[in-house]
Parts: structure tokens; C-alpha cells; sequence
């Protein structure tokens, strides 16, 4: 009942609210199995809340909490841990803290679970890399994701992307294909 209180209360965006009632259930239980859920929803609402660091450590502590978990529990561990990392990522990249966001990116492009949307993934590294001004890594990794990904949704903004990195590289022959290939 704490959980779905706090859940009503961060869709009426009374985010403090619903941050007391998911601190009162942490300190209620906390020995429960959902206490990793209940520190990423935590996350989720600092976040909203603009306390992107807290966030952070709510994330990590998603990770250190899941650690407890039992062995019979080892999916659901992962599956914890690769989404607390993720949002570790995207609460780098929401901030505009390139470098950081896309080594979180880069790291989770080598893990293999299944769960993992690689391309969302991949387009949100393509940025950082091109919010910090790496415009050859930009085209390696454009080039890499059209291979990997294709048709993928994020295709056409990197279509845009590609051939401005390749502008700065005075690459201007491959940069009008990209372009031929956006229109």
C-alpha cells in the first residue's frame, strides 16, 4: 500500500511526498526484496526533482542492494543492476555532462543482456561524443550504428549528426551522401 501511495503521489507530481512514503517503506522493511525497486524509483523521482546527484547515489545503491539478493534471484539482480546503470547514464547525459554519460554509454554497449536497447543506447553515446566535439569518433560510430541498427528510429537524427562531424573533418563529399540519404 506504501508502494502504490507513493506511486499516485509522483503522478501528481508531489514528488517530496512520494519520496517520504518511499523512505518510510525503506525504513519499515528493509530486509524486503523490493528495497533495489524501491531505491530506482527513488532515483527516478530525485531525478524529476532536479537532485541529479542523490539520484546518482540512489542508483548506485540499487546496485549495492541488489547485491544481497539471493542466488534464485540472479535475473532479477541483473536486470536491476543493467537498468540502475542506465539510468546512471541517462542522468549524465540529462545534465549535459558528456564525458561522463558516455562512458556509462560505452560500457553498457559491451554487455550482452538481451534487455539492453543497444540502439537507444548507441544514438545517446553518438551525442556525448558529439556534445565533446569528437567528430572522427562521432563518424565511426555513426557509421557502426547504421550497420547495426538498421532502420533503426534514430537513424535519420543521425543522418544529421554524421554529416556535421564529417563537415568539421573537411569531409565534405561524404557528408552531402549522409545528407542525400536524410532527404
Amino acid at each position: 500500500a506504501l508502494f502504490e501511495m507513493a506511486l499516485v503521489a509522483q503522478e501528481d507530481k508531489q514528488y517530496s511526498g512520494a519520496q517520504q512514503i518511499l523512505a518510510q517503506y525503506l525504513h519499515l522493511y528493509p530486509q524486503d526484496p523490493t528495497v533495489p525497486e524501491v531505491l530506482l524509483r527513488q532515483g527516478l523521482i530525485f531525478r524529476q526533482m532536479g537532485a541529479h546527484n542523490t539520484a546518482i547515489a540512489k542508483f548506485y545503491a540499487v546496485m549495492n542492494s541488489a547485491l544481497g539478493l539471493k542466488l534464485e534471484q540472479f535475473d532479477y539482480y541483473q536486470r536491476l543492476v543493467l537498468l540502475a546503470q542506465t539510468e546512471i547514464a541517462d542522468t549524465y547525459y540529462i545534465q549535459g555532462k558528456f564525458a561522463e554519460a558516455g562512458d556509462f554509454f560505452a560500457r553498457l554497449l559491451k554487455q550482452t543482456s538481451p534487455e539492453l536497447n543497444r540502439a537507444q543506447i548507441h544514438f545517446k553515446l553518438i551525442h556525448c561524443l558529439s556534445g565533446l566535439g569528437r567528430h572522427s569518433d562521432v563518424v565511426t560510430q555513426c557509421e557502426s550504428f547504421f550497420e547495426k541498427h538498421p532502420g533503426a528510429t534514430e537513424a535519420p537524427e543521425l543522418h544529421f549528426v554524421c554529416p556535421s562531424s564529417l563537415k568539421q573533418l573537411g569531409r565534405l563529399g561524404d557528408a552531402l551522401r549522409h545528407v542525400l540519404t536524410l532527404l
